[in-house]
């Protein structure tokens, strides 16, 4: 009998944007951060097929302890992995045009296809679950 493989993954990063507490100098509590770093690592624990175990968030950076589902990835239909990224970015016309509904021809067809499973595997990359939590947070920080 073969026992299941699991694969965890620790993960300390630092996240400039997710800087929490007062700063000495102006006196300003960025505190409200810590909230935006929780509700994003919410949104895209929904999304990716990388389950947040346990996080903490600390001043300066942040600890997370990630599981990566290879099975629910490889199961995801075509439609689900679109729909999942496509809540994150707006996707090429090809795809816009999928998703209404219109008729395609093979050839973007298979482009959407060829698409899809760009997106599959980056729905389990780490580098790419840290880019969409990152990017999101300094946009919020420097807005």
């Amino acid at each position: 009998m073969r026992t299941p493989r699991v694969f965890r993954q620790l993960l300390t990063a630092r996240i400039p944007a997710v800087v929490c507490g007062e700063d000495s100098y102006t006196g300003q509590s960025d505190e409200h951060r810590r909230d935006w770093f929780i509700e994003r690592l919410a949104t895209l624990n929904e999304i990716f097929t990388i389950d947040v175990c346990a996080y903490a968030v600390m001043s300066n950076h942040c600890h997370l302890v990630l599981y990566t589902d290879l099975d629910v990835q490889r199961r995801l239909s075509m439609d689900e992995v679109i729909n999942r990224w496509c809540t994150l970015y707006r996707g090429p016309a090809v795809i816009q045009r999928y998703l209404a509904g219109d008729a395609l021809n093979e050839f973007e067809l298979a482009a959407v296809s060829s698409i899809a499973e760009t997106w599959r595997s980056r729905l389990g990359d780490l580098s790419w679950f840290m880019r969409c939590l990152n990017e999101h947070i300094a946009r919020q920080a420097n807005a």
